[in-house]
Order: structure tokens, then sequence, then C-alpha cells
């Protein structure tokens, strides 16, 4: 099957005409900030989009530090919408690629939106301060300023950050969104 990835990067991908997509295909958008098209990746049809195959979304830049419940990202509009990815309906949760969070997906007559985003167990936002301090990082406290194998946080650039001493991040993964 072949794949469909709107941006290099991030981009937008305007088709004139119909979209269908093979069951075997796989579609996958980058998300690393809150413009569509450009800081999102994208997909808009004149006409009819015909959804098959698996749906994929990853994150660039760490952009997950900054998202809200509330934000939603609309992936594909067009002027009708039919069909359905395998690997996820309507309604249903999927979780990212890189295994962060999950984002409810929705698809209508004429878009698909990821929306109600929720970090995953293993991810952590640190908004600055000590790292073993309660509230200063979410959704829980780490010990002993670790993460554990397979963990992830990001450093949101909303607060200040102090780096001091020695970071262990155990094969876990450190993501620095710029701000």
């Amino acid at each position: 099957g072949g794949q469909v990835q709107p941006g290099n990067s991030t981009g937008l991908l305007n088709i004139a005409g119909n979209l269908t997509l093979l069951g075997t295909a796989t579609t996958h958008f980058e998300i690393g900030g809150f413009t569509r098209g450009s800081l999102y990746d994208a997909i808009d049809v004149t006409g009819t989009a015909t959804l098959a195959g698996t749906l994929q979304y990853s994150f660039l830049n760490g952009a997950y530090a900054s998202l809200q419940s509330s934000d939603s990202f609309t992936l594909l509009g067009a002027a009708s919408v039919a069909g359905a990815f395998g690997n996820i309906a309507s309604g249903a949760r999927l979780n990212s690629s890189d295994g962060v969070g999950s984002f409810q997906v929705d698809i209508t007559g004429t878009n698909l939106t990821l929306s109600q985003f929720i970090l995953s167990a293993t991810t952590f936002i640190w908004s600055g301060g000590d790292l073993n301090t309660l509230g200063n990082v979410t959704p829980s406290l780490l010990v002993g300023n670790t993460l554990a194998a397979g963990a992830s946080l990001a450093i949101a650039t909303t607060a200040d950050h102090t780096f001091s001493g020695q970071a262990v991040v155990n094969n876990g993964t450190m993501d620095w969104q710029a701000g």
C-alpha cells in the first residue's frame, strides 16, 4: 500500500477532484502547532474523499506540550467524506504513533477532525521549577528526577527552566518546543 503524507514536514495537500484511499494505504499527519497547513498537515479535497486504510499522526518538536483538551485539528476537508479508516471508528480515540497521547477522531460528512487530546500515562509535561515539586510536572510527580524507559518528557515554554546537575532520561524521550 501507499502512504499519504500531506507535507514535507508539515503542509497542505490540495486535491482538485476526488481522493480515494485504498485499504492498504497509510495516511499520516504531523502536528507541530496550531496553524492548519503550515504547522500541522492537512488535506483539502474539492470532491469526495473516500477513506480506507490506516490513519496515523505524530507530533513534531514536542508540540503536545502546549495542547489543551479543547484544541482541535481539522486534518481533512472535502465536499463530502465517505468510507472509514480500518484502524479507527469515528468517535473513538487514536493513540499517536509516538505514543505520547491520544485524540478523539471525528469523521463527519465533510471533515476529519482530531479533538479532546489526552496525555498517555507515560508522558509528562514540565512547566518549570524543580522536577520533584508537586504541581511542576503534569500529570504526576516524577520520582528522583528520572524518567522510566519508554516515558516522554515535554518541556512547556510558558515558564523559565534551569538545567543544572545531571539529567537522567533512561532511554525515554525529552522533547523541546521552542517558544
